[in-house]
């Protein structure tokens, strides 16, 4: 290919500002504080925690740091 090569792409369903994207996260684990697993699941759904491997126990997680979509998501556009 010689250049200049154009990629384009299309989104659907990406509604960054839909009210669940943008009430999940943490102010807290943004300013740096730590914060144990079962306290994130308010603010961070739905990515707070995953289930714990080691304990089949479904109350047991393993949090997800920094949780929430605002802070795992990106777009490049």
């Amino acid at each position: 290919m010689t250049a200049p090569v154009f990629l384009y792409y299309r989104l659907s369903n990406y509604y960054q500002n839909h009210r669940r994207y943008v009430k999940s996260f943490s102010s807290d684990q943004l300013r740096g504080t730590a914060l144990p697993a079962p306290s994130l699941t308010a603010d961070c759904d739905p990515l707070s925690g995953v289930p714990n491997p080691l304990e089949p126990s479904a109350e047991l997680t393993i949090g997800i740091f920094p949780c929430g979509l605002v802070a795992n998501s990106l777009f490049n556009g």
